[in-house]
């Protein structure tokens, strides 16, 4: 690659690199992973907590891998989310709130290392069942998340700050099938928009619409002498859309992003789940490819 090339792509890609590894390593909101839309009857309540590690040092441009740079991310994530099953109108329902604590450290061979530590922006959504047949191994679902910009935002150091100044809308679309006593194959569907930043360094940074597809496996495995329930799953997913500008103005590419995320859930008890998964971007045409692990444990009420 050219020095001029590279010397752009610091001057007006980097701002959007740890912009791309939050969306794809935090996804604090909106990131289903296998079985998190089968419903739980009305009246439980549920509270989660998720432990996020991330770390990106391959990042692309156009397709091409730049080198020379010593562009590197690195994240970490605690993100507690509180749910309520309810019905009304005969249908299933589904309300929640959720926020994180997160540490994200970016850096280059052209600066020192910026770190940020905070709170993000706090997410709310309400998911509704159109179907809900727990008996055949049936739903259907829709989930709208909106975002708030009240997390810690800099405007010296938006790159790594926890919130972007800027509300997220979000909707999810999920349909689960299972087939026979322990397959499950699911299709999901989401579109996100964002409102303009305009304290990004003084100028104004807006984001084209993004969407997302998924197909989603998993299968039960046999029981053991501590677990009567736990299943192996897998997600592939994609990404596009998400186009940048500053001010106007292009700046960097278009996302069209691919991932791998396997995960592992046991019940514990009566009451609890835990589930760790590794993701991992087969494909990053523009920004960081992730690695990352999460171990999520969940409480039933």
């Amino acid at each position: 690659m050219s020095l001029y090339k590279m010397k752009n792509i610091v001057g007006s890609l980097l701002f959007i690199t740890s912009l791309l590894f939050a969306n794809n390593a935090l996804a604090d909101f909106g990131d289903a992973q296998t079985r998190d839309y089968t419903s739980m009857p009305a009246g439980t309540t549920f509270m989660v907590n998720f432990l996020r590690a991330g770390k990106a040092d391959r990042f692309y441009s156009d397709g091409e891998r730049v080198t020379g740079l010593g562009l590197e991310a690195d994240l970490l994530a605690d993100t507690l989310v509180v749910g309520h099953f309810y019905e009304l109108f005969g249908l299933t329902m589904m309300g929640k709130v959720s926020g994180s604590l997160i540490r994200t450290k970016l850096s280059s061979n052209f600066d020192s290392p910026e770190t940020t530590t905070g709170f993000s922006d706090p997410v709310f959504s309400n998911a509704v069942w159109l179907v809900d047949n727990n008996e055949d191994g049936m739903w259907f679902v829709i989930e709208p998340y909106i975002s708030f910009p009240w997390g810690s935002y800099n405007e010296n150091k938006p790159n790594t700050s926890p919130g972007e100044n800027a509300y997220k809308v979000l909707t999810d679309i999920n349909f689960t099938k299972r087939f026979g006593s322990g397959t499950y194959v699911e299709l999901w569907y989401e579109f996100k928009k964002n409102s303009p930043n305009d304290r990004y360094f003084g100028q104004t940074l807006k984001k084209d619409r993004s969407d997302r597809y998924a197909v989603l496996f998993s299968q039960d495995l046999p029981a053991t002498s501590w677990t009567n329930s736990h299943f192996l799953g897998m997600r592939y997913a994609w990404r596009q859309g998400g186009q940048e500008y500053l001010d106007g103005v292009k700046a960097g590419g278009r996302d069209n992003n691919q991932d791998l995320t396997v995960t592992y859930a046991a019940i514990i008890g009566q009451r609890d789940q835990l589930k760790l998964s590794y993701l991992h971007n087969t494909k990053a045409r523009n920004g960081f490819a992730v690695n990352g692990v999460e171990l999520r444990w969940a409480r039933m009420f």
